[in-house]
């Protein structure tokens, strides 16, 4: 009798552990604060100067080692991206500048193995600067990159990196964002000498 018994109290047990509210929880995404854009002029000791927001930090570059003293990065720490920023004054050397381009765009075309479609678009600013800017599409390390010149002695590429493994359609808002800095600083770079 007392096994009948410990069987029939594990059972109402069993039963009154059931519960008919159950529900599945709603599917939801990250929400992505995105801040208000205020700018501030950040002056290198080099020559020239730009634009940055003011959730961004400019560090020069110590990690690469073929960095010179004008190479800076713009870091996004809330969104662990980082804007890499080359700059050569190429003097008055026509050869040097074409140089220049082209070593761009072999930097840019390597990501071809894994992009899916690469686009490029020149643009010209309201103060003097040409460059073409590429968006690469697909899975690579970087989506966004860019040259600027004042066709003269200045020349910067820069490349917008995320610093971890990024899904594209988790990201493309925080990407979308820091796009429109990146943006923002072409139009704002200037050159002091």
């Amino acid at each position: 009798m007392k096994i009948r018994q410990i069987i029939y109290v594990i059972f109402a047990i069993a039963l009154s552990a059931c519960h008919d509210d159950f529900a599945p929880k709603k599917r939801e995404f990250q929400r992505i604060e995105l801040p208000k854009k205020t700018y501030t002029v950040f002056k290198t000791p080099c020559n020239y100067q730009f634009e940055i927001p003011q959730y961004a930090v400019v560090v020069p570059d110590t990690a690469d080692k073929k960095a010179e003293p004008c190479w800076y990065n713009i870091e996004y720490p809330q969104y662990r991206a980082t804007l890499h920023l080359s700059y050569k004054n190429v003097g008055d050397s026509p050869k040097k500048l074409m140089e220049m381009i082209n070593d761009q765009r072999t930097l840019v075309y390597k990501h071809s193995v894994k992009a899916d479609e690469i686009t490029e678009g020149a643009f010209k600013t309201n103060n003097g600067n040409v460059g073409i800017i590429y968006e690469l599409f697909g899975n690579t390390a970087t989506w966004y990159q860019f040259y600027l010149t004042d066709q003269k002695k200045h020349f910067i590429r820069a490349a917008l990196y995320f610093n971890t493994q990024t899904d594209a359609d988790s990201v493309e808002p925080v990407f979308k964002f820091l796009r429109a800095d990146a943006e923002h600083l072409i139009q704002s770079i200037n050159w002091n000498k």
